[in-house]
């Protein structure tokens, strides 16, 4: 047997021409964007989080701040995302949420190239990888539910393990600083990455880490953000020092981090337990996820398990590879096994975890997208003059998110009666702007302070306040 050094194994071979991936790439993208087009037309989008990052562009676009009024914070104070200064001249073009619904569209379909090729270094067919990436509900969630720059940094990740595998810095490199600019706390990824990389290639990664982590955490303190560590890891404690303090905490969220882990693999039949360090660098990588206690996290129906897929897919083709297992003695037994693995894996994870689920949340499960919204939503929408300031329900806001003072009812006002409650109390004080109250169906704003007339009309109920 020929002696193969270890250069070979790690260095990138000369790449070839993957027509058959671009293709893949560009049907995904479109099955992504005509569902997430589809969606956002029937009214099914919401204020949050498509609505957050649309209201920002276009306060950009026209020469100001970014203070998102749905939630009350300037939007670099939720989370530092660069990438969002790209859109402003296309808003400058023309303001539309179309624009990040295309892009989000195409990230997703283009984890299918790097995936294609780490397919090819494992010595797996590239088919298996098209399937892991185009077939599994967390990329399917992200594209059906709103937008979020996060799922931008996707193939990045995809791109960076690439690298990692082939012990390339400089791609390392680039894929790092563009997972910052998506979001810059996204960098926690590459200390998963870390694990699988040779020294020079980890210790690249390392250092990559804290500036932007350190931005993280900085830049949204000095805007004036109310996203604080116990909104997010409050079973922890009331800060970090708390929480190092207090390491039995940790046992508090293993359920919940189990259960995450769990459904992340459950798409490729849980392969990737097959390989320590894959299962290392996918806990590393997801470990403010994985940690978290704020609810919305650990549920699959959202956008947060997207950008660990990569880590998912490179951890299952590894366990494919006929390299890393050369003395297993029936290599044909285990590949039917591992293909039943796969159907059942990804057909149980479709249907269990999944925008296709039967008790997913109606607003991303796949029938109820693809159908119109009430045309009371679209009324409430039609009520609304350009330049008023608006108070009206999550998914009319997200059309009306062109505006300097768009809010999600009962926010800005602090007197609504009932369980419904204004979540931001920093946003009290902006009640005085609202001009006009519009919501789907009857509902009695008799109690709103001030002299308004209200009127229902054809299922929508309108406050205007009185001149």
């Amino acid at each position: 047997m020929p002696i193969v050094s270890a250069d070979v194994l790690t260095r990138p071979p000369r790449a070839q021409p993957d027509r058959h991936g671009w293709a893949w790439a560009a049907t995904g993208s479109l099955l992504f964007l005509a569902v997430a087009v589809r969606r956002w037309s029937n009214l099914k989008a919401g204020a949050s989080d498509l609505g957050i990052f649309d209201q920002a562009i276009w306060l950009m676009s026209r020469g100001h701040a970014p203070f998102v009024t749905t939630i009350g914070i300037d939007v670099f104070a939720d989370h530092v995302s660069a990438v969002l200064l790209l859109f402003v001249p296309l808003y400058r073009l023309a303001a539309t949420a179309l624009w990040l619904l295309v892009a989000q569209s195409v990230c997703l379909g283009l984890a299918v190239i790097p995936a294609r090729r780490l397919a090819d270094s494992f010595e797996v067919g590239r088919g298996w990888a098209t399937l892991f990436v185009l077939a599994n509900p967390f990329i399917w969630s992200a594209a059906i539910y709103d937008v979020h720059p996060v799922v931008f940094a996707t193939p990045a990740v995809a791109w960076l393990l690439l690298a990692v595998r082939h012990d390339d810095r400089r791609s390392a490199t680039i894929a790092a600083i563009l997972i910052a600019l998506c979001r810059a706390d996204t960098v926690v990824v590459l200390a998963g990455a870390a694990i699988l990389a040779q020294p020079r290639t980890r210790r690249r990664l390392l250092w990559l880490i804290p500036v932007p982590l350190i931005a993280a955490q900085v830049v949204p303190h000095l805007l004036g953000t109310w996203q604080t560590f116990e909104r997010y890891y409050g079973k922890l404690g009331d800060s970090p020092f708390d929480a190092l303090t207090h390491p039995w905490r940790l046992g508090l969220l293993v359920p919940t981090a189990a259960l995450q882990l769990l459904s992340w693999l459950l798409p490729v039949g849980f392969l990737p337990l097959r390989r320590p360090r894959w299962i290392a660098a996918l806990a590393v990588g997801g470990l403010p996820l994985l940690l978290s206690s704020w609810p919305g996290i650990a549920e699959p129906w959202w956008h947060h398990g997207a950008v660990m897929v990569p880590f998912v897919v490179g951890g299952a083709l590894a366990a494919l590879s006929p390299r890393e297992d050369p003395g297993v003695l029936d290599a044909t037994g285990r590949r039917r096994v591992d293909q039943v693995r796969i159907a059942v894996g990804t057909v149980a994870a479709l249907v269990l975890v999944g925008p296709l689920a039967p008790w997913a949340p109606p607003r991303v499960r796949v029938p109820d997208v693809l159908r119109p919204a009430a045309p009371a939503v679209a009324r409430a929408i039609a009520e609304v003059g350009t330049h008023e300031s608006v108070s009206t329900s999550n998914d009319a806001a997200a059309r009306l998110a062109h505006r300097g003072s768009v809010y999600i009812f009962p926010c800005p006002f602090a007197d609504a009666p009932g369980s419904r409650t204004c979540s931001h109390p920093n946003l009290y004080r902006r009640a005085a702007r609202v001009d006009v109250v519009v919501l789907p169906g009857d509902v009695d704003l008799s109690w709103l302070p001030g002299r308004w007339t209200v009127r229902h009309v054809e299922g929508v109920t309108i406050a205007r306040r009185a001149s």
